[in-house]
């Protein structure tokens, strides 16, 4: 998980690496990208990346140290670094130290104007799902976001972002045995009226279609 290029709108080394390669990249090969490219201002980018694969096969260790050398490289890929270093700190049993980095992160954020909604959202996200989950402190992520993102407009990417918190709310308000709330409610209400007006304009859609029919064989049906 990573954010934007540093690179800007520009074809960044990093984005021709990676679509040059025409599939996934391995833990290595980014690895050796950052390697190979030491200065660039995507190399957080690369670690990152290798971070979250080394994550998934298994090998916290690795990936909590590529994690923590991308956040050295400082930039606007450190929020997602320390993303990344919360989680390989729970995941590897270092429990305090996953704390201290966990509230560090949130004082950071909390202090922070715009409110960065989906660094809130994936870090709720991960103590819903950890080894050892943390739902109510996930809550307690997903409240702080979704209070400030009621008072500030960020347009349309803040909106898919309180979506975003909103359904992880109702999934860690469950996991501590709590009924539908009136902000769930709301929730779901508007998720049913989208999907009513999905189906609406669908069913417009189709009624306006022109009637089209493809060739016959050259025998005619049948």
């Amino acid at each position: 998980m990573t954010g934007p290029s540093a690179h800007g709108d520009k074809a960044a080394p990093y984005d021709r690496f990676l679509a040059g390669l025409g599939r996934k990249a391995s833990a290595a090969e980014c690895e050796q990208w950052a390697r190979d490219h030491d200065g660039d201002p995507d190399v957080s980018r690369a670690l990152i990346d290798a971070g979250w694969q080394r994550s998934r096969a298994g090998d916290h260790a690795q990936a909590l140290m590529l994690f923590r050398r991308a956040l050295e490289c400082g930039g606007e890929q450190s929020r997602y670094a320390r993303v990344g270093i919360i989680e390989q700190l729970y995941a590897l049993g270092r429990t305090d130290e996953g704390h201290t980095a966990r509230d560090a992160l949130r004082a950071e954020l909390d202090a922070t104007a715009p409110p960065d909604l989906w660094i809130y959202h994936q870090v709720a996200e991960l103590l819903s799902e950890a080894a050892a989950a943390q739902p109510q402190a996930a809550l307690e992520w997903c409240e702080a976001a979704l209070a400030r993102a009621g008072a500030e407009d960020g347009g349309e990417d803040a909106a898919f972002h309180r979506q975003c918190l909103l359904g992880t709310r109702r999934v860690v308000r469950e996991q501590l045995g709590l009924g539908p709330d009136e902000l769930d409610q709301a929730t779901e209400a508007e998720v049913d009226r989208d999907v009513a007006e999905a189906a609406r304009l669908l069913g417009q859609m189709l009624t306006n279609a022109p009637l089209t029919v493809g060739p016959l064989a050259e025998d005619g049906p049948g």
